[in-house]
């Protein structure tokens, strides 16, 4: 059996439960376990005898390919920390030392925040596109949100579904823009200090077996928002690479994810593939500025 990250999309083969920096679903049983591998499908693997190839046919700083492998090791003081990563099997192997590290430090990004980037390139390189929102289902209608940070997405699920809506996502927002299909994600289970982010724990108590969807769902309408404390702006010139740009394409911000891109000379493909989520999200999605006030729902 397998963990599902995302139903129908992406699976793990692993032990753990949950992995650090990996926000993208911090409890990898909250979906039911999948005997077959899904589309998307990685290994993790813990060794603690991982070191880097004398010989490489790549470096990129303390990134080093050798065939299909990526490898990365450092020495701080007493503290080793090393991955391994197989682009032929997509299997990602830590030592211990990387996985006890619990938040990014000095430019070292997490174990869960490479397995989580890759699986966002990997996505994204096959026209699934990732980005910061949520997700509900609501009168029969599949409505989903994408705004930046602190525009009041969290607060706004938690209402919908106390109303009783069905619970979709929540941070993550997965959209397969050619089928306008939206897939279930893990809702954030604890609180990201170093984001200096508040997540009440009692959206949990507002999902019940009954009230998340297990499998994706065709969607109906997609918001892109921006919430303002300036009463006199009711409107937005905003353009969808704008939002692509600020809630989406994370990968961009990983050393490790460009070099890969670098090494498989993606660069024209990445560009390529976003004009076209560019375009489909376009005839897509409604873009709206509001003063924080989530009303407009009702007249979605």
């Amino acid at each position: 059996m397998y963990k599902t990250i995302i139903p129908g999309l992406v699976s793990v083969d692993t032990e753990l439960r949950s992995l650090n920096g990996f926000v993208m679903c911090q409890n990898f049983d909250f979906f039911p376990k999948t005997k077959n591998k899904l589309k998307f499908h990685y290994t993790l693997k813990v060794e603690n005898d991982i070191s880097i190839p004398e010989e490489y046919d790549l470096r990129s700083e303390y990134y080093v390919k050798k065939g299909e492998a990526w490898y990365f090791s450092r020495n701080i003081f007493f503290w080793h920390p090393s991955f391994k990563f197989d682009q032929s099997t997509k299997t990602l192997s830590f030592n211990r030392d990387y996985l006890l590290m619990p938040i990014s430090l000095g430019g070292i990004f997490t174990v869960g925040e490479h397995l989580s980037n890759l699986i966002d390139l990997d996505l994204f390189l096959n026209e699934y596109v990732v980005m910061r929102g949520v997700a509900f289902k609501k009168d029969n209608s599949v409505i989903g949100i994408c705004a930046p940070g602190f525009n009041g997405k969290t607060t706004l699920l938690k209402k919908m579904l106390a109303g009783g809506a069905l619970y979709l996502a929540e941070d993550y927002l997965i959209l397969d823009t050619k089928k306008s299909i939206i897939y279930p994600t893990c809702p954030l289970a604890k609180e990201n200090f170093w984001r200096r982010r508040k997540i009440s724990g009692n959206i949990f108590h507002l999902i019940s077996k009954k009230s998340q969807a297990y499998h994706p769902l065709k969607l109906d309408k997609l918001i892109l928002l921006e919430n303002t404390l300036n009463q006199q702006t009711t409107k937005t010139n905003r353009t969808v690479e704008d939002f692509l740009i600020l809630n989406s394409l994370y990968f961009l911000n990983n050393l490790f994810i460009k070099s890969i891109i670098f090494d498989r000379s993606l660069t024209i493909k990445l560009l390529d593939t976003i004009n076209l989520t560019a375009s489909l999200l376009n005839r897509a999605s409604k873009r709206v500025t509001y003063n924080f006030d989530d009303t407009f729902i009702t007249s979605l």
